[in-house]
């Protein structure tokens, strides 16, 4: 671009700069980081307090992508946060020993709370235990929709054990019990 007032290129124009062919360092695309070293220890008392990823990310005045970001980037960002998550799970729990002998504590909010924040350390766990061989599984003995979603690829321990599940959440009782030993039907 070409000053008016003088007629020559404005040095400040990166179009007219490389139109007179000078290099000009590469632009950076994006917001540039706010990431600080700082960080590290805030993010640490924070979860202290019992802060989730979200409000830690508030606090910073970020979102959680970024945090996530800034965790790929800097180790000692990923581990402030691993201890920010294990000191947040442990003032959680320490809330629910603690309230648990109030008259006001709510057992169920409570409850609510861990398991949503820590979906892996607090969670309703059913476990189904499946014994024996699928070597003897007569597919011609199981309900067509069950057969259609193991010829769909549906490994088939996983859908006997879907079926049980909904059977014993349901109390769906069977029409009819398959020959007992004997051979004859119950």
């Amino acid at each position: 671009m070409i000053r008016a007032e003088t007629g020559q290129s404005d040095p400040s124009d990166p179009a007219g700069a490389e139109s007179e062919g000078q290099d000009m360092p590469p632009r950076r695309v994006g917001r540039p980081t706010d990431y600080a070293p700082g960080f590290c220890e805030r993010v640490v008392e924070l979860g202290k307090e019992g802060y989730s990823k979200a409000m830690i990310a508030g606090e910073l005045d970020v979102v959680r992508q970024t945090l996530d970001n800034w965790a790929a980037q800097h180790p000692e960002f990923l581990d402030a946060m691993t201890c920010a998550r294990e000191f947040s799970l442990a003032w959680w729990e320490k809330q629910g020993l603690e309230g648990i002998w109030s008259r006001d504590f709510n057992a169920q909010a409570y409850r609510l709370q861990v398991m949503n924040r820590f979906p892996d350390d607090w969670r309703d766990r059913q476990q189904v235990e499946l014994k024996g061989s699928l070597a003897n599984l007569d597919l011609n003995k199981l309900p067509d929709s069950l057969v259609a979603r193991i010829a769909n690829g549906e490994h088939p321990l996983q859908v006997l054990a879907s079926a049980a599940e909904e059977t014993i959440e349901g109390l769906a009782v069977p029409k009819s019990l398959p020959p007992a030993r004997g051979g004859e039907e119950v």
